[in-house]
């Protein structure tokens, strides 16, 4: 049987636009759609002993190139795209 390794989305940009921090990335797999994917956020690089945690972002997109905007308020935090 053949298999396919999965391919990690790729941020490509991350920006400010009014009062949302908007999160573009890429993905490789055609047959990917916007509920494939949940931003994740974090207040450390490393492990604040607290889990990433699902933002509730708005994802929207297709054919590989998708958006992630989620309101800007608190403290600094770290972002990452999880593929479900």
């Amino acid at each position: 049987s053949l298999s396919t390794a999965a391919v990690a989305p790729h941020i490509t940009s991350t920006v400010i636009n009014g009062g949302n921090v908007v999160i573009t990335f890429t993905t490789t797999s055609g047959s990917d759609t916007a509920a494939n994917f949940v931003l994740q956020a974090e207040s450390a690089v490393t492990s604040s002993g607290n889990p990433w945690a699902d933002t509730g972002a708005v994802i929207t997109g297709s054919a590989g190139t998708f958006q992630a905007t989620i309101p800007l308020n608190g403290a600094a935090q770290f972002y990452r795209i999880r593929h479900n």
